[in-house]
């Protein structure tokens, strides 16, 4: 979408998942996100949210959330 890729860049499955392109979100433990980003890997109902730090990726790992439409 041409945004910079910085915390709060969420990717999605805009094709096969519940979210769709430019929605804005909040997710659990995360903070507020823009789905603004398709990932090839990213598949149904996964999300893939950038981090400023590698070392911040690392920790967060891979974890079930709950995500929040903010606006449609």
């Amino acid at each position: 979408m041409g945004d910079i890729a910085r915390r709060g860049c969420v990717a999605i499955d805009d094709k096969a998942g519940p979210l769709k392109m430019g929605q804005r979100v909040w997710i659990e433990d995360y903070g507020f996100g823009k789905c603004n980003d398709r990932g090839s890997a990213i598949k149904n109902w996964k999300i893939d949210l950038c981090f400023e730090t590698l070392e911040e990726a690392i920790n967060w790992g891979c974890r079930l959330v709950r995500v929040y439409v903010i606006e449609k």
